[in-house]
């Protein structure tokens, strides 16, 4: 891989050898290769001063390489010249301080980080592509360009069609496009979902455009969530990013994916709304390659996933994303023409229970409660005032009971920011008062909390590099490049490694990714 390839030259340009052989990576001592810059006196090796240096590999990219040639042309002419012994030391300290300020910039930590942009890459805003197959995603025009330009270059051999984007160009892109696989991620990475591979498809919008049902298996929404996408080099990368990425091998391999599959907001009120006649349930079992369980009156979200785990286990993981893809264009159809909207005046037909008389917590919880509990018991769908919404809610489409609850009435308390209990006696429909904006927000923050916290990503995920420090920190494994990872100054790590001709068996997803190696 480009990183192993990057650390390999610079550890060369350390004196050090590391090569990969059978799935292992060996270190040893060795004179650099290539451009070198040998040292007018040998000096203690700044990673391993047991081993003396008398050559470093020439980086002159580095802001230190420059001070270092001119330090060491100084001793050069100091030993050429005879200078005493005094003024030689002083030189040589100079020598020694200024390769090891190379060598810092030679290897750092962000060195060994898999969070640099990779090549062949490209981020743009999520928006939806329902027009899309689910084994496809839509590129930008000009991402598409950029990732494939190389490819089709070397395929028409001819780097100047592509420069100018020539007919013959675009029609040799698309036709790649079509055959290739290109990888999706939506950071940060929680879940293994969360890397997805399609077929791309060149739009001219700016941006990618992804389809509604693959959404949820990368937690990704259309309020300006951004993503990368990859491209597969190799034949190999090619072949394994369709066989375990795609949407498909997702599935395969894990049917609990199918969860996430499901149809979900206005595809799922969609066959809700069209379920509620007899005419409209048989055409979502026709539709579903089976029947379809309405014990409510209508479709629900776990109605029809028992029914699409029954398709998945009898027919196959084709079959089932397609009755899938059938099923949500059914109900965006439904859901568009049935123009349902939501009242400006939502909660004027409820019968609400008494208003709490004191401001006492526990008897506006109790008020929300009985709220909820009336609004539950409704089912009366076609309601110019509620039935939307109550058909999102008891569907499974959108939204909770308890949601709703608080868009037409009191949420009930909530604490405020100095952790005392207050009562909440207006919806969101009717509007807060400030203070109550203050405590409802409190509440909202202690929900995302516990979310972050069932993921596990509080203490880890910053936004920021960082998150990758604390990661590998974490890691417990005790192989050079998982010690080198969790090293603030590397090097010696691999000193270390060359001078008691330690291997490392890459035994670490974490070191064969970053290899190159597939991570098993």
């Amino acid at each position: 891989g480009p990183l192993f390839t990057q650390l390999a030259r610079r550890l060369s340009a350390a004196g050090l050898r590391v090569e990969l052989a059978a799935g292992r990576l060996s270190f040893a001592f060795a004179q650099p290769e290539g451009d070198v810059l040998t040292l007018a006196q040998p000096i203690p090796h700044p990673w391993w001063s047991e081993r003396e240096l008398s050559a470093v590999g020439a980086l002159p990219d580095l802001p230190s390489y420059r001070a270092l040639v001119d330090t060491n042309g100084r001793v050069a002419r100091f030993v050429a010249d005879g200078v005493p012994d005094s003024l030689m030391g002083r030189a040589m300290t100079q020598l020694a301080s200024q390769v090891g300020a190379y060598f810092d910039d030679l290897l750092t930590d962000r060195h060994l980080w898999i969070n640099s942009r990779s090549l062949f890459s490209g981020r743009a805003v999520i928006a939806p592509g329902s027009n899309l197959r689910l084994d496809q995603v839509g590129l930008p025009d000009g991402i598409a360009w950029t990732l494939f330009g190389p490819l089709v270059a070397r395929e028409l051999g001819n780097s100047d069609d592509v420069l100018a984007r020539t007919p013959p160009a675009a029609d040799a892109l698309d036709t790649l496009m079509a055959q290739s696989w290109v990888i999706i991620n939506r950071a940060p990475t929680l879940t293994a979902t969360c890397l997805l591979a399609f077929h791309p498809v060149r739009l001219p919008d700016p941006v990618i455009r992804l389809h509604p049902l693959a959404c949820p298996l990368i937690s990704a929404d259309f309020d300006g969530d951004t993503a990368s996408v990859l491209l597969p080099i190799t034949a190999a990368a090619q072949r394994e990013a369709g066989e375990r990425l795609s949407v498909a091998g997702h599935l395969a391999r894990d049917p609990e994916v199918l969860e996430s599959l499901m149809p979900t907001q206005a595809a799922l009120w969609g066959l809700a709304d069209l379920s509620r006649s007899l005419k409209g349930r048989d055409e979502v079992s026709a539709l579903a390659d089976a029947s379809v369980a309405t014990p409510e009156g209508i479709v629900t979200r776990e109605a029809l996933l028992e029914t699409m785990q029954t398709v998945l286990d009898r027919q196959g993981v084709a079959q089932t994303l397609d009755v899938l893809e059938r099923l949500m264009r059914r109900g965006f159809e439904v859901a568009e023409a049935s123009g349902a909207s939501i009242s400006p005046f939502i909660g004027a037909s409820i019968a609400r229970p008494p208003t709490p008389t004191d401001g006492a917590s526990e008897a506006w919880d109790r008020y929300a409660e009985t709220l909820q509990e009336r609004l539950a018991g409704r089912h009366d769908y076609t309601d110019d005032d509620l039935g939307p919404q109550l058909l999102a809610v008891k569907s499974g489409a959108r939204g909770s009971m308890e949601q709703l609850g608080r868009l037409v009435g009191s949420p009930g308390s909530a604490a405020t920011v100095n952790g005392q209990l207050t009562a909440l006696r207006r919806g969101l429909a009717e509007g807060l008062t400030p203070d109550e904006v203050y405590g409802l927000g409190v509440k909202q923050l202690e929900g995302i909390a516990r979310v972050a916290s069932n993921w596990g990503w509080v203490h880890t995920y910053t936004g920021s590099d960082s998150h990758l420090r604390e990661t590998y920190k974490d890691s417990p494994g005790f192989t050079v490049l998982e010690r080198a990872m969790r090293a603030t100054w590397p090097g010696p790590v691999f000193a270390h490694a060359a001078a008691t001709g330690e291997t490392d068996p890459l035994t670490d997803i974490n070191g064969r990714v970053f290899v190159g190696l597939s991570p098993r």
